[in-house]
């Protein structure tokens, strides 16, 4: 399954296949990131990250989209009550 420039998602029962909505609320919140980055000036190297909390992540889309943007800006915990949505 293909998401937001990612390829290859595995996507199993019970879990739900990312809707194009996810897209839009994905770029919705990197937009709040670049804004955050930006007004506070955080750099990488300086050991600050901004952190996401996910509930209800699912498939993990949304937590493995915001990380690929900002691999070092960003730390995200993706939690889901199932257990086959974090195995």
């Amino acid at each position: 399954w293909d998401f937001h420039y990612l390829t290859g998602l595995k996507i199993r029962k019970p879990m739900l296949c990312p809707r194009p909505e996810t897209e839009e609320l994905v770029e919705l919140v990197l937009a709040d990131i670049d804004r955050l980055i930006q007004q506070e000036n955080i750099h990488p190297d300086e050991g600050r990250k901004i952190r996401v909390l996910d509930v209800g992540c699912g498939t993990g889309a949304i937590g493995i989209a915001i990380v690929h943007r900002y691999p070092k800006h960003v730390q995200v915990v993706a939690l889901d009550v199932l257990p086959e949505a974090v195995d």
